[in-house]
């Protein structure tokens, strides 16, 4: 959720509804406490996983041209 706050900006509204959904979904099987079923839980985290990456991938874009900006060629 915290990276979904700061970089919010990088998804549109039906990925960000997407990633909330499948946060829930992990949140809801861990609730579960003494019940929880490990195989649905590592179905959770792969489903949140995957359907994470493209974000984490344009999140990291997004801190390398920050950490280039301003960086020439030769600098680097």
């Amino acid at each position: 959720r915290n990276a979904i706050n700061e970089d919010g900006e990088l998804l549109d509204d039906v990925e960000r509804a997407d990633l909330y959904a499948r946060i829930t979904t992990v949140e809801q099987v861990i609730a579960q406490s003494d019940t929880m079923p490990i195989e649905q839980l590592r179905n959770a985290f792969d489903a949140l996983s995957n359907a994470s990456e493209e974000f984490a991938a344009r999140r990291m874009n997004k801190a390398i041209g920050k950490a280039l900006a301003g960086q020439s060629i030769d600098s680097l």
